[in-house]
């Protein structure tokens, strides 16, 4: 979403230091490394998660769709004057469990598109920002000194 925002190499007094970005790239690659290390931690705790309790999602669901489709054939004064049946109590539910995932599917693959980008444009990022340290930084070109004169 950064790359989205107009940002120009500008100056700017902070505590009375005058700071001046020479190119957007610091920007960017900053808020890449920030996305990068978010990333990193959700994928590590999700995983340490998933280890020691076990997500077991269906059966909670089935049983909550169970629960609600009894609901609403209960509060419908025409139907709950015949009994349900097994049978249609089930179909009422799956069709409920259905119809979240078609309701749900766009957000779901728009969501990991672009998370999937995002990661991209992080890798991007943080090899242009590794690029200008690596060309203006008066530290790697005094390494880079110190091995020649070895």
């Amino acid at each position: 979403m950064a790359h989205l925002l107009d940002f120009r190499p500008s100056a700017f007094d902070a505590f009375g230091l005058n700071i001046s970005f020479k190119d957007p790239v610091v920007i960017y690659g900053s808020i890449s490394l920030v996305f990068g290390y978010y990333l990193s931690k959700f994928v590590s705790l999700s995983e340490r998660g998933q280890s020691l309790h076990p997500l077991v999602v269906a059966p909670r669901r089935i049983r909550a769709n169970l629960r609600a489709a009894r609901n609403m054939y209960l509060s419908d004064k025409k139907a709950r004057k015949r009994p349900q049946t097994p049978k249609s109590l089930k179909s009422s539910a799956r069709s409920m469990i259905i119809f979240g995932n078609i309701v749900l599917l766009p957000y779901r693959v728009i969501a990991a598109l672009f998370v999937f980008i995002a990661v991209l444009f992080m890798f991007v990022d943080l090899f242009r920002l590794a690029i200008l340290i690596w060309s203006t930084s008066s530290t790697v070109s005094m390494i880079s000194d110190l091995i020649t004169n070895i």
